[in-house]
């Protein structure tokens, strides 16, 4: 893409910045160009911060019908899955999954609470509670 191709729509929310794109310049080199936007990233980014509101707004009322514990919910927010909260902490995948049980999750210890906690950067009174409503 041209330099003077790079998308700059409006109305894009990017809060007062720019975002850095490429583009070929006169003398077909690559450089840098600051973009306002392109509407259809836009429209893509929204559907998908959409489709992940959802999912969570499920796992919210899984979680307050006993089916999942606040695990779940916590681990979901923070965009991630079991297995890479499980990989990146050191734990066993099918730990942290059996955690993700209401009943299993009532036993932990509160170090193992405040692992996880920490890990998901709260407390661990924040880690066993979830909103009403998203």
């Amino acid at each position: 893409m041209k330099v003077s191709e790079v998308p700059q729509d409006d109305n894009i929310n990017y809060e007062g910045h720019k975002k850095l794109r490429y583009g070929r310049d006169e003398a077909g080199k690559m450089s840098q160009v600051g973009s306002t936007g392109c509407l259809i990233e836009e429209e893509a980014t929204s559907f998908a911060w959409q489709d992940i509101r959802t999912s969570l707004g499920n796992t919210l009322k899984k979680v307050h019908a006993g089916e999942l514990s606040p695990l779940a919910y916590h681990i979901e927010k923070k965009l991630m899955t079991y297995d890479l909260l499980a990989s990146n902490m050191g734990v066993w995948k099918w730990k942290v999954k059996r955690h993700m049980r209401p009943k299993h999750f009532a036993k932990l210890s509160q170090d193992q609470l405040e692992n996880y906690a920490s890990y998901l950067e709260m407390t661990s009174s924040e880690l066993k509670t979830v909103p009403e409503k998203l």
